[in-house]
């Protein structure tokens, strides 16, 4: 009877063990979510590339000024050259006869200039005493005045001479380089032929073309990143054009390069200019952005609902992108939360709760 009562017992006891509490809540847990907090900013940067070329302000045909025949050519294309050095020279045979027949004719002038001059004073001594006429007197005089005429004359021609000799050594007007020789030696060439083509040294500067857009956001004197033959140098813009180019559109810049660089003339460069665009948008990371219909994109916003938040899904304009972030605009939600990362884990309307809050940034 005893084993009976305590086996009736333990059942009890099983029994009323098994049975829940009353009242008791089951908890919920939800989704850890990254989530970055939405800062309105009023402007961002695009990085604009642009293909330009170096040009020299002194790209000068170098010619005589008299013709001739070349007589010795002492440089030729790549040579370096300095101010005033000779560059090449005309043969001055001809000329230098001419010079010597005028010397001669200029020394037979003054001869009879001193006769003439001796031969009027005995006129004016007879003249005193009546022995020498008038006409004599007067045929003397004008005898000196065309004497001397002559005499002015040949030393004007002396001078011509003596000026085109000396043009006939073609002279260097700046320090340069020979980019081009044109004509050969012992050629028989005219005035003004060009002989060489002389390039002023570290006088380059790159010409590049660019939008109005942009051009209306730049200033004189900022600084550019010009790339020659895949080297970045500084550089800074000297002039900025006022005129769109017909054919492209275009308005040139000049920039100047701020260290000697060895470039050619025409060569090609590559001009980096950042261009601030004024929008109010939001950067948001990369992999905050999920796909939309029709090419949209979405953002997870999380709006607080008691200690949590729920997800609600955003469409999302993207006006600039980067390998990180986003440029975005079409909401307006400043300081609002969103999903930074794994989306796909998320649903609109999911309950999550907050890892972390940090502010989206534009590095």
């Amino acid at each position: 009877m005893l084993k009976h009562i305590v086996f009736v017992f333990s059942i009890t006891a099983l029994i009323g063990c098994s049975q829940p509490v009353a009242n008791e809540q089951p908890r919920m847990s939800h989704a850890v979510a990254e989530l970055l907090k939405l800062e309105a900013v009023t402007s961002y940067q695009v990085p604009r590339a642009y293909i330009g070329k170096i040009s020299t302000n002194q790209f000068t045909p170098v010619s005589f000024e008299y013709g001739g025949t070349l007589e010795a050519l002492f440089v030729d294309d790549g040579d370096e050259v300095k101010k005033g050095q000779v560059l090449a020279q005309l043969n001055t045979q001809l000329l230098t006869i001419k010079l010597e027949e005028l010397n001669a004719q200029l020394a037979q002038n003054k001869a009879q200039i001193t006769l003439n001059s001796n031969n009027l004073a005995r006129i004016n001594e007879l003249k005193k005493d009546n022995y020498a006429s008038a006409q004599t007197f007067d045929e003397l005089t004008a005898q000196q005045a065309i004497l001397a005429a002559n005499q002015q004359q040949l030393i004007a021609n002396i001078n011509a001479l003596n000026y085109q000799i000396n043009r006939s050594q073609l002279i260097a007007p700046f320090d340069g380089i020979i980019s081009q020789r044109s004509v050969a030696q012992g050629a028989n060439i005219q005035a003004g032929m060009p002989v060489f083509q002389l390039i002023k040294q570290n006088d380059q500067e790159v010409k590049v073309g660019v939008s109005s857009e942009l051009a209306s956001g730049l200033s004189i004197g900022q600084s550019v990143v010009v790339e020659i033959s895949k080297t970045r140098h500084q550089g800074k813009v000297i002039r900025i054009g006022r005129q769109i180019n017909n054919s492209n559109r275009t308005v040139n810049l000049r920039i100047a390069l701020e260290q000697n660089v060895q470039t050619y003339n025409d060569q090609l460069a590559r001009v980096y200019i950042d261009q601030t665009i004024h929008q109010v948008g939001y950067w948001v990371p990369m992999s905050a952005l999920t796909d939309g219909v029709r090419g949209q994109w979405n953002l997870l916003i999380a709006k607080p609902k008691g200690e949590n938040y729920q997800l609600s899904l955003t469409a999302v304009q993207v006006e600039y992108a980067t390998e990180q972030q986003a440029f975005i605009t079409g909401i307006e939600q400043d300081n609002a939360l969103f999903v930074a990362q794994g989306v796909h884990k998320f649903v609109p309307n999911q309950m999550v709760t907050m890892r972390s809050t940090l502010l989206a940034e534009h590095k």
